[in-house]
């Protein structure tokens, strides 16, 4: 549910809707109970009830990531300064620019479980997972959109270990995989307007958490049950902190941006004094 909601302040409308309900044995039919049971759903407990889309298809790895990221390349590897990113087709760019989504929204929630999980696997396991599926990422048949699909996996766990209030669960090391956030994140400068937008005013604002639990308090009927965090862990910082480093990271993209640019801009005042109609094709083509 806070996945969710953190999706919609994000902007991102391929993040599947969630609704809470109470589960009410009384009200389902006794031959389907057995379903329920199976489940390990509970009476009278909250679920999460997520939005169906049934034409999803697998995808795989996006290779102009996978490329940028197996060489660890310096800042904005994958951004428009880069001649094979401009040589890019709309329809590519279009799906760069979903993927890119992808990686600020895991980095903030910390997701281990989607192209990290690729990653961190090639490193320690075997690197046939550079070439599988990605794990909870779907592609629309429909429209081609992607949809990230389970996100609730571990965050509060995930959170908890970046406070440093509790352990990695599982076998994992949560180490790597943090490392592997931030190399990603590093990689790309080209993300959406839209996404920057939102993320400039969450780092102005500083109440990212306040402004979701706010949403799940009065747009959310079953809200209040649900039950409350760890009371050691200072969600707030912890989810401020990640938008904070995605601000810093943005930022660090406009000046490499405003460097380059500079240097074009630079070249193309030397040309002009042969030809003045080269400066203005120039900079009709930036």
């Amino acid at each position: 549910m806070l996945s969710f909601l953190l999706g919609r302040l994000l902007g991102m409308r391929n993040v599947p809707t969630v609704v809470l309900s109470q589960v009410n044995f009384t009200a389902i039919p006794e031959h389907l109970l057995f379903l329920l049971t199976a489940a390990g759903w509970q009476d009278k407990h909250y679920v999460g009830m997520v939005d169906w889309q049934g034409d999803f298809i697998e995808v795989m790895f996006p290779h102009y990531i996978l490329d940028e990221s197996e060489t660890r390349l310096g800042v904005g590897s994958v951004s428009p300064m880069n001649r094979r990113m401009r040589l890019m087709s709309v329809s590519d760019l279009v799906a760069l620019a979903q993927w890119t989504d992808l990686l600020v929204f895991d980095y903030i929630l910390f997701n281990n479980d989607r192209l990290v999980r690729n990653l961190y696997l090639a490193q320690t396991n075997s690197t046939k997972y550079f070439h599988e599926p990605v794990k909870n990422v779907r592609r629309s048949g429909t429209n081609n959109g992607l949809w990230y699909t389970n996100n609730g996996d571990e965050l509060i766990a995930s959170f908890s270990w970046l406070a440093g209030i509790a352990p990695a669960r599982g076998d994992v090391d949560y180490s790597i995989m943090k490392t592997i956030h931030e190399d990603l994140l590093r990689t790309t400068c080209l993300f959406r307007r839209e996404t920057v937008l939102h993320i400039e005013k969450l780092y102005a604002q500083r109440s990212a958490a306040d402004i979701i639990f706010k949403e799940l308090r009065e747009k959310e009927p079953h809200g209040k049950s649900l039950p409350p965090l760890p009371r050691d862990l200072d969600f707030g910082a912890v989810l401020q902190k990640r938008i904070d480093d995605v601000y810093l990271h943005f930022q660090r993209c406009r000046q490499a941006a405003d460097l380059v640019m500079s240097q074009i801009k630079d070249t193309s005042s030397l040309v002009v004094k042969k030809d003045k109609r080269v400066k203005k094709n120039t900079h009709e083509n930036l």
